[in-house]
């Protein structure tokens, strides 16, 4: 369909301190199989490692993209999660609000209209902004973004139409990763 942006929002793989792990590396191969099937336009990603390590690994099966990296989808919380609220804890104002701009930052440069034609854009990036930017993409604010389960590589597929009504085709789609794959 003409001027289409489809959003394609692959959460890295499962990783360490430092990088993916080696099942992590798999969970990355995996989808980056089920995302070749795709008209991918450009590849974006967080510039942390895990998120980079997850883009190349895809770009290497797509040939012909390299991943952009943006610090706009690096992980972060613009709210307190319940379970640290159980537990008495919260995040400083400060970097709620700046974790907010952030991921509305994120929403605003991704979630727009395509122009010239139909445009197909892998996003590799975290959890928490996964969850909150498909919880926008619904036309929902506030916390309960929370609510969404996220698995290492799953993948959310949101179309943008031409009139700007938005579309959330899947979520979290975790298929082609086998049941021991599958982490969270």
């Amino acid at each position: 369909m003409a001027n289409v942006r489809t959003l394609v929002l692959l959460r890295h793989g499962q990783y360490n301190e430092a990088s993916l792990t080696p099942l992590g590396r798999r969970q990355a191969e995996r989808a980056a199989t089920r995302i070749a099937r795709l008209p991918i336009t450009a590849i974006h990603c967080s510039t942390l490692t895990r998120a980079v390590e997850t883009a190349e690994i895809v770009a290497k099966r797509l040939r012909g993209h390299t991943p952009r990296r943006a610090r706009l989808l690096r992980e972060c919380l613009p709210s307190t999660p319940p379970s640290l609220r159980k537990r008495g804890l919260a995040i400083p104002a400060p970097v709620r609000r700046a974790a907010t701009l952030q991921v509305e930052g994120a929403y605003r440069r991704y979630f727009k209209r395509a122009t010239g034609g139909a445009k197909c854009d892998l996003i590799v990036c975290h959890g928490n902004v996964i969850r909150y930017l498909t919880f926008r993409a619904l036309g929902q604010r506030g916390e309960g973004w929370w609510n969404f389960g996220t698995s290492h590589c799953g993948i959310t597929v949101v179309r943008i139409l031409p009139d700007g009504r938005i579309k959330v085709d899947a979520y979290n789609d975790i298929g082609h990763l086998p049941r021991g794959m599958v982490t969270s």
